[in-house]
C-alpha cells in the first residue's frame, strides 16, 4: 500500500550536490518509482527539480520552520541523516515511522574535521555530534547503513543504548528489521556516451595524448592527497604524459568543510613544480549530472586516505562513480572500498602513505592496455551489484510494510520543556568554556559588563510608553 514519505537532507539540493543529497536523492527516486508520494525536503536549500516526486526546502537555521513542520505533519514516515532531528526534535514527537539513515559516521568523522580545532571547539562538535546520534538512536523505527563494518559498528551503539533487547530479538534474531544494509548506489541506467572533451585539449597541459588519473570528489582532512602528488611527481620522469585531476575540490558547503588537506596538497604541487603540468585542480564543483564526463575521459580512478578510525567506517562514495564509468581504480588499503577493490580484482590497494607502491601501482595499470581492460570488465561487473535499484531494497520493504519498532524504544528520553531547558543551559555552559579557552575569562568578563552596561542604556533610553513616545514633539 502506497505511503507518503518525507526524506530530509541537511545537505543542498541542486545540480552540485554532494553525498548526503546524492543519497536522499537517490532513496527519494527509487521510493517514488514503487508507487509512494514522496516529498525530498532539504533544511538549506533546493533548486533541482524532478517530475517523480516533490522538492523543496526551507533555511530552517533562520527559523523558517514552518514548511518543514508541513512536510513532517504530511508524512506517514520520515526519512533522516545527519543533525536534522538534533537541531528540530519535535520531529521525534510526532507519530511517524522514523527511518534512520546512519551511512555517515558523524562523531568518527569528526575526528578528522576538527582535528586543528581547539579542545574545547572539539568538544562542542563531538558532543553535538553524540547528542544527534543519541537522539536518533533512542527514536529510530528503522536503521540502515552502508557496510557490514559500519553495522557491527552501530549495533554496539543501539546495544549502549539498549535497542538490542530481548523485544527485537524474538521478533529478528538477524536483528535485521532493526538495522539493515544500503550500500551508497550508482545509477541504474549506464553513463551517457559522449564525444567531447572536458580535459583533454580543454584543462591547459592536458594535451590530447595524456594519461588521465582522476580524483572525482572533495579534498578533505581525512583523504591523503599529497602522497599521491608526490607519486605523480616521480611518475612523470618515466611517463611524461601522466596528469592527475583534482575534479571539483569546493564542497557545495565549502564553509562547511575543514580544508587543510587542500592547502597541503596545492602547496606540495607548486614545491614539486608539478602544478598546472602534471597535477590540476578544478575549482568549484561539477554538476552532478555532467560528472560522467570527466570519469569517461579518465584512465584510472584514484583515492588516497590514511588509515585511521574515519577510514575504516567510511563508504567512500567516489568510488561508486568509478564503478558506473568503468575505471579501474588504484586506492589505499583500509577501507570497506579498498577491499572490495581487492577482492575483485578492480585495480590496486596499496600501504597508505607509500610513494614507491603508489607509484608503481598506478605504472603498471597504465603501462598494460590488455591488463587495463580486462579490469575494466571486472569493474562492470562489479557495479551491477551497486545499482540503486537494488542496494534500495530494505528500505523498499520497510516502506511496503512500515511497523513502529517492537520495542516501544525503551530509552527515548521525553521531549518538552524540561529536554529543552536542560539541552540549552549544556549548550552554553560548551560555549562559554570554549570562549574563555580561546580569550580567556578577562575578556569574557568585559564582553559581559560591556553587554550588561548596553542593555541598561537602552533600558533608560527607551520610551516609557507608546503614548509618551507618540507626544514628542519633534
Amino acid at each position: 500500500m502506497p505511503i507518503k514519505i518525507a526524506v530530509i537532507t541537511d545537505d543542498v539540493v541542486t545540480e552540485r550536490m554532494a553525498g548526503p543529497a546524492i543519497r536522499a536523492w537517490h532513496l527519494a527516486t527509487e521510493l517514488a518509482s514503487h508507487g509512494h508520494e514522496v516529498t525530498l525536503f532539504s533544511t538549506r536549500f533546493a533548486d533541482r527539480q524532478t517530475a517523480d516526486f516533490t522538492v523543496t526546502y526551507s533555511a530552517v537555521a533562520t527559523g523558517a520552520l514552518e514548511p518543514l513542520r508541513e512536510v513532517v505533519a504530511w508524512a506517514d514516515c520520515v526519512i533522516t541523516q545527519g543533525y536534522t532531528t538534533f537541531f528540530e526534535p519535535w520531529i521525534l514527537t510526532q507519530d511517524k515511522y522514523l527511518v534512520v539513515d546512519l551511512y555517515d559516521p558523524i562523531h568518527i568523522e569528526l575526528l578528522e574535521a576538527e582535528s586543528a580545532a581547539s579542545p574545547a571547539e572539539q568538544e562542542i562538535a563531538l558532543a553535538r555530534a553524540y547528542d544527534a546520534l543519541d537522539l536518533q538512536v533512542e527514536f529510530g523505527d528503522f536503521f540502515i547503513c552502508a557496510s557490514q563494518r559500519q553495522r557491527d559498528l552501530w549495533l554496539g551503539y543501539l546495544s549502549a543504548k539498549r535497542r538490542l533487547n530481548f523485544v527485537n530479538y524474538r521478533v529478528d534474531p538477524e536483528l535485521n528489521q532493526l538495522i539493515d544494509l544500503v550500500p551508497f548506489g550508482i545509477s541504474n541506467d549506464d553513463p551517457p556516451v559522449t564525444d567531447g572533451h572536458v580535459l583533454r585539449g580543454v584543462v591547459p597541459g592536458i594535451d590530447a595524448d595524456a594519461e588521465i588519473l582522476l580524483w572525482a570528489g572533495g579534498i578533505y582532512n581525512w583523504f591523503d592527497p599529497v602522497t599521491l602528488i608526490r607519486a605523480v611527481a616521480e611518475l612523470r620522469r618515466t611517463r611524461p604524459s601522466v596528469h592527475l585531476v583534482f575534479m571539483g575540490v569546493r564542497h557545495p558547503l565549502a564553509d562547511a568543510v575543514a580544508d587543510g588537506s587542500l592547502r597541503d596538497a596545492y602547496r606540495v604541487a607548486e614545491e614539486l613544480e608539478v602544478l598546472g603540468s602534471h597535477v590540476h585542480f578544478l575549482d568549484g564543483w561539477v554538476p552532478y549530472e555532467q560528472r560522467h564526463q570527466y570519469l569517461l575521459e579518465a584512465d584510472l580512478g584514484v583515492s588516497t586516505h590514511f588509515v585511521n578510525a574515519e577510514t575504516a567506517y567510511s563508504f567512500r562514495t567516489r568510488m561508486l562513480d568509478y564503478l558506473w564509468c568503468g575505471l579501474p581504480i588504484v586506492c589505499t588499503e583500509g577501507d570497506e572500498f579498498a577491499a572490495i577493490v581487492a577482492a575483485d580484482e578492480l585495480g590496486e590497494a596499496v600501504p597508505a602513505r607509500n610513494v614507491e607502491a603508489l607509484r608503481a601501482a598506478i605504472e603498471r595499470l597504465l603501462a598494460d592496455d590488455n591488463l587495463r581492460a580486462q579490469t575494466r570488465v571486472r569493474v562492470r561487473a562489479t557495479a551491477e551489484r551497486y545499482r540503486w535499484s537494488s542496494v534500495v531494497q530494505p528500505v523498499v520493504q520497510y516502506c511496503a510494510a512500515p511497523y513502529k519498532s517492537p520495542d516501544g524504544h525503551p530509552t527515548a528520553r521525553t521531549i518538552g520543556p524540561v529536554f529543552y531547558a536542560k539541552r540549552d543551559a549544556t549548550r552554553r555552559v560548551r560555549h562559554v568554556r570554549a570562549y574563555v579557552e580561546i580569550n580567556g575569562w578577562r575578556r569574557l568578563i568585559r564582553r559581559g559588563t560591556e553587554r550588561t552596561l548596553a542593555a541598561g542604556l537602552r533600558l533608560v533610553r527607551r520610551p516609557r510608553s507608546s503614548t509618551a513616545a507618540n507626544d514628542d514633539p519633534s
